[in-house]
């Protein structure tokens, strides 16, 4: 028989240990976990800070309008008073007309500078005025027209004012006004054309006459 080699049995090959996480990386990992949730967990917080503003804004918002429409609606805010000033010959009642102003029209909304055109649209009303007075009161302050002379174009007479207006009748006693003739010139009430005509040089020289 054929003589066989003793072999020694190879000794059994290990199974090599799983290699372990350095030191350095287990600290890395340590580290950057907490801080991925602590940043997570605020950018969440600063989303519900946006959210609370948002809605405390619009709550604001929709509180503001609502506190608006019950003040437009309330009486408190109601005109109680509508007080005039710089009368002579024209009546409150004329005056009032022409503003279109009245006792319960809202203090916020009442449209001044149109009541203001209303009145200087009036023969009589040189200038006006017109302001709020909290809480209830609007005041109308009217600057009138003088009349200077009285002028008669045909047979046509008519009280004209300093500023060459063409005023109303039915002015009451307006003393001794002097007497202008002229010719050719149409007497509308109201109307500023007397200026411009040659008229006016001669209204003031006869306000100089009286002086």
């Amino acid at each position: 028989m054929p003589a066989t080699k003793d072999r020694k049995a190879s000794p059994k090959r290990q199974a090599s240990p799983k290699r372990q996480a350095s030191p350095k990386h287990q600290v890395v990992r340590s580290q950057v976990e907490p801080r991925l949730v602590e940043r997570r967990r605020r950018v969440l917080e600063e989303r519900r800070r946006r959210t609370r503003r948002r809605v405390i804004a619009a709550v604001c918002v929709v509180a503001l309008i609502a506190a608006v429409v019950a003040t437009l609606g309330s009486p408190l805010t109601d005109v109680d008073h509508v007080r005039v000033t710089g009368l002579e010959r024209l009546s409150e009642e004329k005056v009032l007309s022409a503003s279109g102003l009245e006792i319960g029209d809202q203090m916020l909304t009442a449209d001044l500078a149109v009541a203001r055109d209303g009145l200087r649209d009036l023969p009589m009303v040189s200038g006006a005025r017109v302001v709020r007075e909290w809480p209830s009161t609007i005041h109308i302050d009217v600057v009138e027209e003088v009349p200077l002379v009285l002028v008669r174009s045909g047979e046509v007479e008519r009280v004209v004012s300093r500023s060459g207006r063409v005023l109303p009748d039915g002015l009451g006693d307006l003393g001794d006004l002097p007497l202008l003739e002229v010719g050719g010139v149409e007497l509308i009430e109201g109307h500023k054309g007397l200026v411009g005509q040659g008229i006016s040089a001669e209204i003031i020289a006869n306000e100089n006459d009286l002086s």
